[in-house]
């Protein structure tokens, strides 16, 4: 476990506590723009790890397409027959769910999902709380939880990814 994942690991647990709700987890995103689950608190098994996320689908691939925070309920996924989309909320059995981006020079990196294994309407003082733990979690994943190895598959960046400028769109921001 890195660093960044183990602060990840401490961050998460405290939020858990804090909240009362049976799972938060973080993740970053990977190269293609997909999400991979880095640390968790509360999981019912490793299964998190192996799972990545596809842009704009599901909860947290919308969280990082759109940077907003967003809830869900599953009987709501259930009744719109969607709820394969969301492969963590069914390999945890989480029936609410609430998603906060984790932002990187102002755009989305990865998202932090807290969740609960019975149906729960999350308070404002819970959103406002998971809000404040993605910022705390923004500031270890500088650390190591989205380090660049990270986000490349493990694999160690090329000379030219390196280069300042690259990875910004062609003309600057938008």
């Amino acid at each position: 476990m890195t660093e960044g994942e183990k602060g990840g690991q401490e961050e998460l647990e405290r939020l858990r506590r804090e909240l009362g709700c049976d799972v938060a987890v973080a993740g970053v995103a990977a190269q293609g723009g997909g999400l991979r689950w880095k640390a968790a608190s509360g999981a019912a098994s490793d299964r998190y790890r192996i799972m990545a996320e596809r842009p704009g689908r599901g909860l947290a691939g919308t969280v990082l397409k759109v940077g907003r925070p967003m809830a869900l309920q599953a009987a709501e996924l259930r009744a719109g027959r969607q709820l394969q989309d969301y492969p963590l909320l069914i390999a945890e059995g989480l029936c609410s769910a609430y998603a906060v981006p984790l932002l990187a020079s102002a755009r989305p990196s990865g998202v932090l999902l807290i969740g609960s294994r019975s149906p729960k309407a999350f308070a404002d003082a819970d959103r406002l709380a998971a809000q404040a733990a993605a910022r705390r979690l923004e500031a270890i994943m500088v650390g190591g939880l989205g380090s660049r190895r990270d986000r490349d598959g493990g694999r160690e960046p090329r000379a030219a990814e390196m280069a300042p400028g690259a990875g910004k769109p062609p003309g600057g921001p938008l």
